[in-house]
């Protein structure tokens, strides 16, 4: 069965951001992603969305695409 992966970055972000007082690092979160979505099947696509105008989210979203993941822009 083929996995799709769609994280919506921002959500994730201040989810973080406003319940752990040290968050997980970013390359290491989207590692746990790629080995969760490989245990469902084949992975088949990874997308990242988030608005490349937020300077914040878009380091976060190039250690996503360093992971596999492909960076779409979407805004607020």
């Amino acid at each position: 069965m083929g996995v799709a992966i769609l994280v919506d970055l921002a959500n994730i972000h201040l989810g973080l951001k406003f319940n752990y007082l040290n968050p997980p690092p970013y390359e290491r979160l989207a590692q746990i992603i790629n080995d969760y979505g490989a245990t469902q099947g084949d992975i088949r696509i990874r997308k990242v969305y988030t608005d490349w105008n937020d300077g914040r989210l878009e380091r976060i979203a190039r250690q996503f695409a360093s992971a596999g993941f492909r960076a779409e822009q979407v805004t607020r």
